[in-house]
């Protein structure tokens, strides 16, 4: 993790991305995950939880990132026979971006859950303990695609909800000495 991103934020951290909706913050967050999995020297595990999204809409992104070029758009991925009429190469370029994606599964680098997994914080939590107790010598970079979506304290007023979840979110990463990064509609 020091390698992408220096200091000592690498365990026991909540760290929230905020901004607008649809201002690119999934984007941003799952090209930090594939870094950090890839750095071999942070043997790490990077697992990216959407509980705004499914997995058939995020692995597309995470296929752009892994491919490298920047010449790989989603929509090439995602429909590959409307858009390699006029991009040779997109085949080509997606399969090494699946091929990447796949083997950084396969190596215990990189996890994809979506909202069908679970949307709460019991299921967050037992996931990172199933992770720890799995892989105890790894490091676990936790993303959570979007905190304001979690289905818990929904009866309480949105402040109040808001600072219990924080204060939940954060005794996880202490409790499991991992970073968890999430992201935040305003």
């Amino acid at each position: 993790l020091q390698t992408i991103l220096p200091g000592p934020w690498k365990q026991d951290a909540l760290l929230l991305l905020g901004s607008k909706p649809n201002c690119g913050k999934t984007s941003l967050l799952s090209k930090l995950a594939w870094s950090v999995c890839q750095q071999p020297d942070n043997n790490c595990i990077s697992v990216y939880w959407t509980i705004d999204d499914t997995k058939e809409l995020l692995l597309p992104k995470f296929v752009c990132v892994a491919e490298g070029s920047k010449q790989l758009e989603i929509n090439g991925v995602i429909n590959p026979n409307y858009y390699s009429r006029t991009n040779p190469d997109l085949l080509q370029r997606r399969t090494a971006g699946y091929n990447k994606v796949i083997q950084a599964m396969r190596d215990q680098q990189l996890m994809l859950k979506d909202m069908n997994s679970g949307s709460d914080l019991a299921y967050m939590e037992s996931l990172i303990s199933g992770l720890r107790d799995r892989y105890p010598e790894k490091r676990i970079f936790f993303v959570l695609d979007n905190f304001h979506k979690l289905q818990d304290f929904k009866s309480l007023e949105e402040r109040i909800r808001f600072k219990q979840l924080s204060q939940m979110v954060k005794g996880i990463a202490t409790n499991y000495h991992i970073t968890i990064f999430a992201s935040v509609e305003y």
